[in-house]
């Protein structure tokens, strides 16, 4: 059986350790700064058309940048929700 709790610690000290390095002070965390900050494109896939039906949000490593496509059909909790579980596969 794989250690849960391990994992739970990695994503926990990931989270932690992206809010010391983007210098993150305050809430509601603004997504947006971050993938700014890091470089990462972030693209409706109205404009990309490159989700399947069964997804939401992915992420994309193209000419050493970093892309999230997702959908954005969805709310703003979820699409908030969707680049910051995106931003948890770029990071970790």
């Amino acid at each position: 059986m794989e250690n849960l709790y391990g994992r739970y610690q990695t994503a926990r000290d990931g989270s932690w350790q992206t809010l010391i390095d983007f210098d993150i002070k305050s809430l509601p965390v603004s997504i947006h700064s971050i993938t700014n900050t890091a470089g990462i494109k972030v693209i409706k896939n109205s404009v990309a058309k490159e989700l399947h039906s069964s997804e939401i949000g992915i992420s994309i490593l193209a000419d050493n940048v970093w892309h999230i496509i997702y959908d954005d059909t969805l709310s703003q909790g979820r699409i908030r929700f969707t680049l910051a579980h995106e931003l948890g596969h770029i990071f970790l």
